[in-house]
C-alpha cells in the first residue's frame, strides 16, 4: 500500500510517459495484491488509466486550466461539462 503514495506523483503527471509508467505499476500492484485486497488495487489501477486517458487525448488535465492561468479549447470545455471530469 506505501507504494501507491509514491505511484501518486507519476499519475498526477501532465507527461504521457509518467501516466504509462502509473498504469503499470498500478497494474504490478493489483497483481500482486491478495484476493481480499483486490478490489482496492482495481480501484487505484482504474483511475490511473483513467488519468492516463486524460493526458493522452489533451496532453494536460484541463481541470487545472483556470488554477494556472491556461485557456481552454473548446474540446477541453466540453470535456469538464461532463460529470466526473475533474476527478
Amino acid at each position: 500500500i506505501e507504494r501507491v503514495f509514491i505511484y501518486l506523483v507519476l499519475e498526477h503527471a501532465e507527461n504521457l510517459q509518467s501516466q504509462d509508467l502509473a498504469v503499470a505499476r498500478f497494474a504490478e500492484l493489483r497483481d500482486l495484491a491478495e484476493e481480499e485486497g483486490r478490489p482496492a488495487f482495481e480501484g487505484f489501477l482504474d483511475f490511473a488509466e483513467r488519468h492516463r486517458d486524460v493526458i493522452d487525448r489533451f496532453g494536460r488535465f484541463p481541470h487545472r486550466n483556470a488554477i494556472l492561468g491556461r485557456a481552454s479549447s473548446e474540446a477541453e470545455r466540453t470535456f469538464l461539462a461532463q460529470p466526473g471530469s475533474g476527478f
